[in-house]
């Protein structure tokens, strides 16, 4: 008798932890952009790992990710053809331009799914963009000149 007790105990034991790290799922969704589509879920616990020689993909797990921002300059300009200030801000954003003004000087705000909120072109070598309408978070901003060097910045909305 105490054997089957036993062998039950084992048997119901080794069930649960089979069905240990099945797909616990509390929620999820998908986003697609211009970039492409991904769906993604908050809370599964197991995952598929595949890989080529270059890259290891793992598919189905929660990883943190750190985008980073470099500038773009096409020649040898000085690196700082813009200011953006003040970070964090509440209503609006001063961009002062240091290098010719032109309808081709541009500023783009993106959010952090990628999608632009806002944009301007900058007339001036000292503008404002107004951001009350925007919602609180981080934001990622984009000015470029008319030789196409671009800078980028990564602000805080209050």
């Amino acid at each position: 008798m105490k054997i089957k007790l036993l062998l039950i105990t084992i048997l119901n034991s080794a069930v649960f932890i089979l069905f240990a790290q099945n797909n616990t799922v509390s929620t999820g969704g998908n986003g697609t952009g211009s970039g492409g589509s991904i769906e993604y879920s908050v809370g599964q616990v197991d995952y598929i790992t595949s890989s080529t020689n270059t890259e290891i993909i793992s598919q189905g797990v929660q990883q943190s990710f750190e985008i980073y921002i470099t500038a773009d300059l096409k020649n040898n300009e000085s690196v700082t053809f813009c200011e953006v200030y003040p970070n964090p801000s509440k209503d609006f954003l001063i961009v002062k331009l240091t290098n010719s003004i032109s309808e081709e000087n541009m500023f783009l705000m993106y959010d952090e799914n990628g999608k632009l909120v806002k944009s301007q072109v900058l007339m001036e070598d000292k503008s404002f963009v107004e951001i009350r309408d925007v919602e609180k978070g981080i934001y990622f901003i984009e000015i470029s000149d008319k030789t196409k060097n671009t800078m980028n910045y990564k602000i805080v909305k209050n």
